[in-house]
């Protein structure tokens, strides 16, 4: 096997090794769910890096939390949940542009709370984001 295959071979193991590792830390959770704790927790880390500037590290850790808990699961079925302040204020359900414009305009209302929309894709965001702007 020529070296860069080698090379390749060992960079998957570890990867697949690591995976295995967080898996065993939170038993009876999906691999799906577990990853995504490990990628918000990376988010968490940045947030609070850059000083949190939207106030996101309370819903980021409350989700993570829920992960962990087992109350909601990463599906990858379009389903989704809309956090401000820390906590779920509705989801899952199917993501709406519609659903997450109203409740960007009713977290303003209330004082500008954060809504941080969990198990969407970075391309519904995107799309969405262009609307409040």
């Amino acid at each position: 096997m020529p070296e860069l295959f080698r090379s390749k071979l060992r960079h998957y193991r570890r990867l697949r090794k690591e995976s295995d590792e967080r898996m065993q830390q939170y038993p009876g959770i999906s691999e799906a769910a577990v990853e995504r704790i490990y990628a918000l927790e990376n988010v968490k880390s940045e947030l609070e890096d850059m000083n949190d500037q939207d106030d996101q590290v309370r819903n980021v850790q409350a989700i993570i939390e829920a992960y962990e808990n087992g109350s909601v699961d990463w599906t990858g079925d379009g389903q989704v949940s809309y956090w401000a302040d820390g906590a779920k204020i509705t989801g899952p359900k199917p993501y709406t542009d519609e659903e997450f414009l109203d409740l960007t305009w009713q977290s303003r209302k209330d004082g500008g709370k954060p809504l941080w929309v969990e198990g969407v894709s970075t391309a519904q965001i995107v799309i969405s984001s262009s609307f409040i702007r």
